[in-house]
């Protein structure tokens, strides 16, 4: 006869708990929409689409920095700047046949210096063309010494130049060189092509229209016409082509953009595969 354990506890009839290791296949949520694919967060397509936006703005930036490293080795001659006074004055556009961003071999005598913290400009006799070197003067203890020796400075800035170096046109200079640009406009009064008008250059202006007017009236015995005094103004005060000409800048010295915009390229490939991909998650159609 089997006896029975009066301590034993009885057998309970309920179902196990959800929690227990026996049921782990057991989940509240239906398994179809388990395999529904995740939306990744919008979140991360703004964060790609800004960093591929940066990279297109800084390889627009300096895209000409780029181009210049595949520019043709042999300079393009220019010639005696100061003899180009003669001849720009029967055609302002003679320059624009030299092109811009190109390497060129040109010579001139130097005046009008200006400097800045890290460079000295002079524009060349007979032109505005405008030389760009790195100062070799010891920083701006020499702004004093140029004070006080103005005929040191005199015979310094006549100093003939020929050199070979790179060629840009005031159209393409970076916003950086903006001051350099104001400085002579303001300063010597040019009128360059690619910039406004200053409000001092305003005022000077409709003076000049006054007394060309006036002038234009007693030699033609009657008041002139608007195109005739146009053509007047552009004879007194002509709009100007400016070249930036920096010294000794070679094509191969542009070497480490090519390394920059192979980065960029890289970044800018990368972020077009996480941006398809990102897309092919939220569109990919539901599994039956």
């Amino acid at each position: 006869m089997t006896g029975s354990d009066p301590m034993a506890q009885p057998t309970s009839s309920s179902p196990p708990s959800p929690s227990h290791p026996e049921n782990a296949s057991f989940s509240p949520v239906d398994p179809e929409l388990l395999l529904l694919p995740r939306r990744p967060p919008i979140l991360q397509l703004l964060l790609l689409l800004a960093v591929m936006a940066f990279t297109g703005f800084i390889a627009f930036t300096y895209r000409l920095e780029l181009a210049y490293f595949f520019a043709p080795r042999l300079p393009v001659e220019m010639g005696a700047i100061e003899q180009l006074a003669a001849p720009l004055a029967q055609n302002p556009d003679l320059l624009l046949a030299h092109g811009s961003n190109v390497y060129a071999h040109l010579s001139g005598i130097p005046q009008r210096r200006a400097i800045t913290t890290s460079y000295q400009y002079h524009q060349l006799v007979g032109a505005t063309v405008f030389t760009q070197e790195p100062r070799q003067d010891g920083g701006p203890m020499w702004r004093d010494i140029r004070l006080r020796t103005p005929a040191i400075q005199s015979r310094r800035e006549r100093t003939y130049l020929d050199a070979t170096g790179r060629l840009l046109r005031f159209e393409d200079l970076q916003s950086r060189h903006r001051g350099f640009i104001d400085f002579y406009q303001n300063g010597y009064n040019i009128h360059f092509c690619s910039h406004p008008l200053s409000s001092t250059q305003l005022h000077y202006l409709r003076h000049l229209k006054e007394e060309l007017r006036d002038q234009l009236q007693s030699q033609l015995g009657q008041p002139p016409t608007d195109t005739q005094l146009e053509d007047a103004v552009a004879q007194q005060f002509p709009c100007q082509h400016g070249f930036l000409f920096q010294v000794g800048k070679k094509p191969e010295d542009n070497l480490p953009y090519v390394f920059l915009f192979a980065f960029l390229a890289l970044i800018e490939l990368a972020g077009v595969v996480l941006v398809a991909r990102w897309i092919q998650l939220t569109w990919k159609p539901s599994r039956s």
